[in-house]
């Protein structure tokens, strides 16, 4: 039993109180408490979306939960849409309302918003919702057997860090036919989704979806072009750097070239790291790094533990992936994830905390529910740097999850993972910058996976895909190609950040995190430049920046 707020997803909740905001008089001095208002009322309709998408997303296989779900997105969500805009125009309509510190950026937001809305853009909102829906059913039942055993995609990957090459092979193929079998049904959606961005985009005066979606994420502060600045610098000193890993272990693997499924496992073939045997250990150890870490952490973390707010082992028809979503009215977080078990799913627990423990820092009453959010770029450095943050207190002996003996491995996982996570986040945004500017009406699937295999051979060099062609073609079937478009690069970026952050905490680990914390509680006030200075870092795509941030990781490998 979780205590989880009651969902009233019923319009005739919400409506009275939408209309009364729309007659109420407004002049420059009501500004204020019909913000915070309005502010109120959007974080009620948040804490329904939220607990809704929290039910089906705990069981894909729900029938009532997905109703539910579906009937809010379908029937409430156009609505508060329209309620809102048109409260937009009437806030914006206001002369003379000079916005305070914290609501400068928010007014260009909103302004962004009113500019880019289309009352025929609602219905196909809707539609791209119930396509979403049915990627997450088809991924999030997905199952392999082996050896007689039927396992979760999750609980399967475990088995690509086993020494065993043979076992490795067999899961890696596994994995890639159960996919398969729901690859055309993935192609019909994504080819739907497609053609409706489209048409949004059209609808709201665009050439391109790409420009459109630009400015629904509000990406004031940089440009397509800065993006493929950044694709070229990763292809210039990353893609270099991670081919040198890769070749010093296919050396140690004493194999003739690496395989998709060599990637994970130790080229040394030790066993894989046990990082925790049961979700409890990994709670409990988690609880008292963050409070080693700064005792505020720790705290915040009970909190959600004791709400019942994580939920985070893999099971059968549970969405897939890890994010930590939260409840607006109470400004608490919870964490959804599909974790096994091994040291990446640690990292990837610390990642989630770092976006709650943005949450926690943000939600303060003075920061209007508009302003909380910062963009992605901002967001993924809170939960990055909580990756690397939380490295020197790891140690069993410390109260964390590991054997001192253990830890200068993990430590190289962590680099490794970050390396080699900044070419396919390339991969991924390139090939959607192609889809949505480049591609016509008339694009087949074949071209679509004849695009991906390419960018994976430019981006993965050290990788042979020699008759695996079929197989590594259909990789642009990810999650964030169908629920998050062109959120991806927000990652690399945030990993440029991050790594500063860190590169700051090894030199002066107070400074660094009263700096991290402080930029946090900024939440999504100033902009992304300013909230990257705050940080104690630099917000930039070029190949020197690139290629120093890599060098300082070059010299981590070797401390």
């Amino acid at each position: 039993m979780t205590n989880t707020p009651q969902a009233t997803h019923d319009w005739t909740h919400f409506e009275p109180r939408y209309q009364a905001l729309r007659e109420r008089p407004l002049d420059p001095a009501q500004v204020p408490a019909f913000l915070r208002d309005w502010s109120d009322l959007e974080k009620l309709v948040g804490d329904t979306d939220i607990t809704l998408r929290r039910a089906r997303d705990r069981n894909t296989a729900d029938v009532p939960a997905e109703e539910a779900y579906l009937s809010f997105v379908r029937e409430v969500r156009p609505k508060v849409q329209q309620a809102s805009q048109e409260l937009n125009r009437k806030l914006l309509a206001v002369e003379g309302y000079q916005p305070g510190e914290n609501e400068v950026l928010m007014l260009r937001k909103l302004r962004t918003d009113a500019e880019l809305y289309r009352e025929e853009n609602v219905e196909l909102e809707v539609r791209m919702t119930n396509l979403v829906n049915e990627y997450y059913k088809l991924t999030g039942g997905l199952t392999v057997t082996l050896n007689g055993e039927e396992l979760t995609l999750p609980q399967a990957q475990v088995k690509l860090l086993s020494p065993d090459r043979e076992l490795r092979e067999r899961t890696w193929r596994a994995m890639q036919d159960v996919t398969a079998r729901i690859a055309p049904e993935l192609d019909r959606i994504f080819l739907e989704l497609l053609a409706l961005r489209r048409q949004a985009a059209r609808n709201a005066g665009f050439d391109n979806y790409r420009d459109y979606r630009w400015l629904q994420l509000k990406r004031f502060h940089y440009t397509p072009g800065d993006s493929q600045l950044l694709h070229q610098a990763i292809q210039a000193h990353v893609v270099p750097l991670v081919s040198r890993r890769k070749e010093a272990h296919r050396r140690q693997m004493n194999v003739e070239s690496l395989r998709p499924w060599d990637l994970r496992a130790d080229p040394l073939g030790r066993e894989a790291i046990a990082a925790f045997g049961s979700i409890e250990e990994l709670e409990d150890a988690s609880s008292r790094i963050f409070h080693r870490l700064a005792p505020k952490l720790g705290e915040q973390f009970d909190l959600m533990r004791e709400r019942g707010y994580l939920d985070l082992e893999s099971r059968r028809n549970k969405a897939p992936g890890a994010y930590c979503a939260s409840f607006p009215t109470q400004g608490v977080p919870f964490l959804h994830g599909n974790f096994v078990g091994t040291v990446r799913d640690a990292s990837v627990l610390f990642h989630e905390a770092g976006h709650a423990f943005h949450v926690f820092a943000s939600s303060r009453p003075d920061i209007l529910v508009f302003a909380r959010h910062p963009g992605a770029e901002f967001a993924e450095v809170a939960s990055q740097s909580m990756e690397l943050l939380t490295l020197p207190f790891l140690s069993r002996a410390q109260g964390g999850l590991y054997d001192e003996a253990d830890l200068p491995r993990v430590r190289e996982e962590q680099l490794d993972s970050i390396i080699t996570f900044l070419p396919f986040a390339a991969v991924l945004d390139s090939f959607q910058h192609w889809v949505y500017t480049e591609t016509g009406e008339d694009v087949s699937i074949g071209q679509l996976d004849a695009k991906w295999l390419s960018l994976m051979r430019a981006y993965f060099p050290h990788v042979n895909y020699d008759g695996l062609e079929g197989y590594i073609q259909k990789g642009w079937q990810y999650l964030h190609l169908y629920g998050y478009p062109l959120y991806y690069l927000d990652y690399a970026i945030a990993w440029l950040g991050a790594i500063q952050v860190w590169r700051g905490a090894l030199a002066d680990q107070q400074t660094a995190l009263e700096q991290y914390l402080y930029a946090l509680s900024l939440g999504g006030t100033r902009s992304l430049p300013e909230l990257f200075e705050v940080a104690g870092t630099t917000l930039a795509f070029d190949e020197a920046h690139v290629g120093r941030l890599m060098a300082f990781l070059e010299e981590q490998y070797r401390a």
